[in-house]
């Protein structure tokens, strides 16, 4: 959908620029936010990019996420990235054109 390649869309970890800050100040979303965000910021302009990192096995505790939820997540995320993609853009300014 966003006409680029994602390797990673569910990590949750962002470094963002001001532009992105403000328009996540307006509205994040929420529940299972790290995909939908993406195409948050592709819908209003902002790039983003991926930087790889080496990610370790879970010492303690367990995914929220079991065999059933995992079915849930899926069409959740799915029906929430249609649905943003369809958003229009919002107005939001940050003080300067870039």
């Amino acid at each position: 959908m966003l006409h680029r390649k994602v390797t990673d869309p569910t990590s949750g970890y962002r470094i963002c620029g001001q532009r992105a800050i403000a328009l996540f100040a307006q509205e994040y979303p929420v529940d299972y936010p790290e995909v939908e965000a993406l195409v948050q910021l592709d819908n209003n302009g902002c790039t983003f990019g991926e930087v790889p990192v080496i990610m370790r096995e879970r010492v303690t505790g367990c995914s929220s996420i079991r065999p059933l939820g995992s079915v849930y997540y899926m069409i959740k995320v799915i029906l929430a990235v249609l649905i943003t993609r369809t958003k229009k853009k919002k107005k939001w300014d940050v003080g300067y054109e870039s």
